[in-house]
């Protein structure tokens, strides 16, 4: 087995860091046994005698109250260890080794870091791995923020798109764009994927195809970045094998995240790492942020023990069970509303669904209109490189059921009454004649969308046309399906 070597796909400023002297003093001194005889003059450590709180009472939604005192309050009110609270790590890291069955020690050793939530660690892993010019492959559509953060460290970004049928990055079109791949170009570094309930088209990359990317990883080099917020948001009793569990030669990273299950304010998450490239990762911590939050780690900490890790799965289920109905009701208010309009996913995990318009190229011009109507959702041009698209994601997470039918009906009334408002100028009238397509030209030509396929009346000189749109002026890409009127102008 040949264990993955990251000393030449580190970035040009990774191969630069250098641990900082003081945090390593510092992480040295906090390993130290408690009661060790050693009286530090190092750290420019402020005292706790000082501190103005005694005590946190965190009281769950169950009745229990979470004190913080005492020792464990003066821990976490003060400077920390770089790569996160050593107690909290040892708890997590025993959660996914008994979840996934992952090993940290034996031929692959890994290392676990406390971020301050996954997105800290994506870009953390990304800046460590990517220098400009170099190519990283992503979903199309993407979160955001992938998109975003290549951007800003000047990759060339590679989109794959996503099965249609099976959900999830489509393995065949990796695989034909490596085989394919110019032989004077370096490969990508990097594939970056949100496995489960996807961000932002809900999908979930079924297990045959994890298998077959995690192949093509091995067979063509690259690192698989496995940020996995809503892995404990499957519907399924069964979750699907992640990467990193699958991983025999040290080239995923994962990222998990604790917003979706405790809370996003706590800006708690943990990435999982071979050791080398986690020791790297350490030093970027130390340069950007010291450390994770103290008191949110411990706060994490003391509900994680107060439940243990069987409870923790339970009320990962229960969490997972209130999205699906949440889910649920959105299908339903889509089939009642959307069925002559577009198509959709259905998620069998997290917060969303791709809603596809049709007719639409763009559905950016879309949503100052949505808002006067009282709805929002995201624009499906976020999710990519290209500037236009002809989706919008929903999220299904916050409106309870009876406001979700009323957000899709307004969705509804704003997509209608776009149609119904398109002015589409063409260059060029196209005639049917006996099949045949012939074109007649005409110096401007507005055309309004009415309803559902009948024959073109017109002021041009023949009656009777179809036409199809060949130049449009704004709107590209909406096709005419309907019945116009034609203005001549």
């Amino acid at each position: 087995m040949v264990v993955k070597d990251f000393t030449a796909v580190l970035s040009s400023r990774a191969q630069l860091r250098e641990p900082s002297p003081i945090r390593d003093i510092m992480n040295k001194l906090f390993s130290l046994p408690e009661g060790a005889d050693v009286l530090s003059l190092a750290g420019g450590v402020p005292n706790p005698v000082l501190f103005p709180f005694s005590g946190i009472d965190v009281k769950l939604t169950n009745g229990t109250t979470l004190k913080i005192e005492g020792d464990a309050l003066r821990k976490s009110l003060n400077y920390g260890k770089s790569g996160g609270d050593a107690g909290l790590i040892s708890w997590w890291q025993s959660f996914i080794q008994s979840s996934m069955d992952v090993s940290f020690k034996g031929d692959i050793e890994r290392r676990c870091l406390v971020t301050n939530g996954s997105e800290q660690g994506n870009y953390m892993v990304l800046n460590c791995l990517l220098d400009p010019g170099d190519s990283i492959m992503i979903p199309r559509p993407s979160y955001p923020p992938f998109v975003l953060k290549a951007t800003t460290l000047g990759a060339e970004i590679i989109e794959i798109p996503e099965d249609t049928k099976s959900g999830g990055i489509d393995a065949r079109k990796l695989a034909s764009l490596l085989d394919t791949w110019p032989s004077y170009k370096p490969k990508p570094k990097v594939l970056l994927v949100c496995p489960t309930g996807s961000n932002p088209s809900g999908t979930s990359i079924p297990e045959e195809a994890r298998r077959e990317i995690y192949q093509l990883a091995c067979q063509h080099d690259f690192v698989i970045i496995e940020d996995d917020p809503y892995y404990l948001l499957n519907f399924a009793p069964v979750k699907e094998t992640t990467f990193l569990s699958m991983d025999t030669e040290g080239r995923v990273v994962r990222l998990d995240s604790l917003s979706k299950i405790l809370c996003p304010g706590l800006r708690l998450g943990f990435l999982t790492a071979p050791k080398q490239l986690g020791d790297i990762l350490e030093l970027h911590m130390q340069e950007i942020m010291l450390h994770p939050c103290a008191i949110a780690q411990t706060i994490a900490l003391s509900y994680f023990q107060e439940l243990g890790p069987e409870e923790f799965r339970s009320v990962g289920r229960e969490v997972a069970s209130y999205y699906e109905q949440q889910r649920d009701v959105t299908l339903a208010a889509l089939d009642k509303h959307f069925t002559h309009l577009g198509t959709w996913t259905k998620p069998k995990a997290g917060m969303f669904i791709w809603l596809t318009l049709d007719g639409f190229e763009d559905t950016t011009s879309l949503f100052d209109a949505a808002l006067e109507n009282g709805v929002a959702f995201l624009t499906g041009s976020s999710c990519q490189t290209s500037k236009t698209s002809p989706n919008l994601r929903i999220s299904y997470s916050l409106l309870p059921p009876d406001q979700i039918e009323m957000a899709v009906a307004r969705l509804r009334k704003t997509v209608e009454d776009a149609k119904e408002k398109i002015s589409l100028k063409y260059d060029r009238i196209c005639k049917f004649e006996n099949g045949m397509v012939n074109e007649k030209c005409c110096k401007k030509a507005t055309f309004k969308y009415e309803n559902v396929c009948k024959k073109l009346k017109s002021t041009a000189e023949d009656n009777n046309q179809y036409m199809t749109p060949v130049d449009m002026d704004g709107i590209k890409g909406v096709t005419l399906t309907g019945p116009v009127t034609l203005k001549v102008e």
